[in-house]
């Protein structure tokens, strides 16, 4: 039943009770003057007088609480139509509201897919797309678990990471390859950048999040198996809680003061990569991860999981970074300066 119909129903209650009491005042009256003008009754003149004035003083009344009564559910009325009609207001709204989010974001997927006529991707539309989304996300919260994944998959689909032979995936790497031939000062430079502006802007994305809203513990970024390589985050404390990196390619990619609390990065590849500052790495797991000349500079890791002796081993770091109960500084690491920082 809706509220018209239910509306309908309370006013033929109110009516029939209104008529009800009308006939029941009807019938008292009629045997009233019945029994007056009755020749049986022996009233005298003043018995008769005030019961008149007694009579009329009742009817006087009873005309006033049924002005009173059919003035309250008027107003009665009025009041349920008013608040129906804002409400039926608020409901048109919402649904526009929602059209225009269903708008947008269709549009902001078109824009995510756009191509020229030879195959190749129109970078401004794809943009404008990705921070359409971004937008929306923020907007609506019940689109916000959708748009994350749309965002991750194209990820995946945009930016797959093949594993390379040259890693065992044991957590160790064979060797550097000939892009790594460079002098140190190349290798952590502070304009690191994925190559492709639409995956960096993405990850950009991802990290802008704010886990109080929506509640982020229920919503997965899933990049494995991606090659992220040279990502840099654009923003400090970027948000990469709970993002799947399983078996990705995260080579000279840096993290500085970002939150990857529940991070996994089991079998990726951070060779090169490069982790300053305030980083949370809470329940971040590093099981197998390949940390080859892995820059650790002033960050806290005891809280992390998985990381082996081995793995210290392969890094590169400054032995002002806590490490894991049970492990140790390897001599190749150095006592950090004012001038590394």
């Amino acid at each position: 039943m809706n509220e018209n119909e239910g509306s309908h129903e309370t006013l033929i209650g109110v009516a029939l009770l209104v008529g009800l009491v009308l006939i029941a005042v009807f019938l008292l009256v009629t045997a009233g003057v019945r029994w007056y003008l009755s020749p049986e009754n022996q009233l005298s003149i003043v018995e008769r007088r005030d019961l008149v004035q007694g009579l009329a003083s009742a009817g006087q009344a009873l005309a006033v609480a049924l002005t009173g009564a059919v003035g309250l559910g008027g107003l009665f009325f009025t009041w349920r139509n008013t608040n129906q009609a804002r409400e039926s207001t608020q409901r048109t709204l919402e649904l526009t509201e929602q059209g225009q989010i269903t708008e947008r974001f269709t549009k902001a997927i078109e824009q995510l897919g756009a191509s020229n006529e030879a195959g190749d991707k129109i970078l401004e539309m794809r943009l404008g797309g990705i921070y359409a989304l971004e937008r929306i996300s923020k907007e609506s919260k019940d689109d916000y678990e959708t748009i994350m994944e749309t965002l991750s998959a194209y990820v995946r689909h945009h930016a797959p990471y093949v594993p390379e032979a040259n890693s065992n995936g044991s957590g160790t790497s064979q060797g550097p390859d000939n892009e790594d031939e460079v002098n140190e000062d190349k290798i952590y430079s502070p304009t690191f950048q994925h190559k492709d502006a639409d995956i960096q802007a993405i990850l950009n994305v991802f990290g802008r999040r704010v886990p109080e809203w929506p509640n982020d513990e229920n919503v997965r970024i899933d990049l494995q198996d991606t090659d992220l390589s040279g990502f840099a985050t654009t923003r400090r404390a970027a948000n990469f809680t709970g993002v799947w990196f399983f078996g990705s390619k995260l080579r000279h990619a840096k993290f500085i003061d970002a939150n990857l609390r529940d991070a996994r990065f089991r079998r990726a590849d951070l060779s090169f990569a490069f982790f300053q500052g305030t980083v949370n790495f809470e329940g971040a797991n590093f099981k197998e991860t390949i940390l080859d000349k892995v820059l650790f500079h002033g960050v806290d890791l005891t809280q992390a999981k998985d990381i082996t002796q081995a793995q210290i081993d392969q890094a590169s770091g400054f032995k002002n970074s806590n490490l894991p109960d049970g492990l140790y500084y390897p001599e190749h690491w150095r006592i950090s300066t004012e001038q590394d920082t």
